[in-house]
C-alpha cells in the first residue's frame, strides 16, 4: 500500500516497482475495532507482541489461498512473520486504520508510466499483462 502511494506521488524517483501481498483498494473484510485492538497492542506492547497474537490464531487475512501457501510452500510462514517483525511500529499504528477505508488505487496505477496491470496468482508466478507492445512477462519470485 506504501509503495502504491509513493508510485503514485513521487513516481520519477522509481527505477521500477514489483508488488506483492497487496491490494489496490481497501480491504472492506477488516473490522476497525479489531484494528484499533492492534494498534493499541503495538503502541503498548511493541510490534512483536503483536505478531505473537497473530501466530497463535486466524485472522481476517487468513483465506483459503493464504492456508494453501502455508501449506505448500516451505519457509512463507516464516517470511511473512519477519515482514510483520521488520514493519515499524509507528508505520504500522498510522496505516493499519486506513486498510479498510483506503481508496481503489488501480486507476492511478495503471496510468503511471511504464505501469505494466498485472493479476496475481496463486504461487510463486504472476503473469504481468503485457503493454500495447505486446510484452507478456511471467515474473517470478521466491522467498
Amino acid at each position: 500500500m506504501i509503495a502504491q502511494f509513493v508510485a503514485r506521488t513521487a513516481a520519477p524517483r522509481l527505477a521500477g516497482l514489483i508488488l506483492m501481498d497487496t491490494t489496490h483498494g481497501p480491504l472492506d473484510n477488516l473490522d476497525p475495532d479489531l484494528i484499533d485492538a492492534a494498534v493499541s497492542i503495538v503502541r503498548a506492547q511493541g510490534i512483536s507482541a503483536l505478531a505473537d497474537i497473530m501466530a497463535e490464531q486466524e485472522g481476517p487475512l487468513t483465506t483459503p489461498a493464504h492456508r494453501r501457501l502455508l501449506a505448500e510452500q516451505p519457509g512463507y510462514a516464516e517470511f511473512n512473520d519477519r515482514k510483520l517483525r521488520a514493519t515499524s511500529p509507528g508505520l504500522h499504528a498510522a496505516m493499519a486504520p486506513l486498510f479498510p477505508v483506503a481508496a481503489d488505487r488501480i486507476d492511478s496505477l495503471r496510468q503511471q508510466p511504464g505501469a505494466l496491470p498485472g493479476q496475481c496468482c496463486i504461487g510463486r508466478s504472476v503473469r504481468m499483462q503485457g503493454r500495447d507492445d505486446g510484452d507478456d512477462r511471467l515474473v517470478r519470485w521466491s522467498w
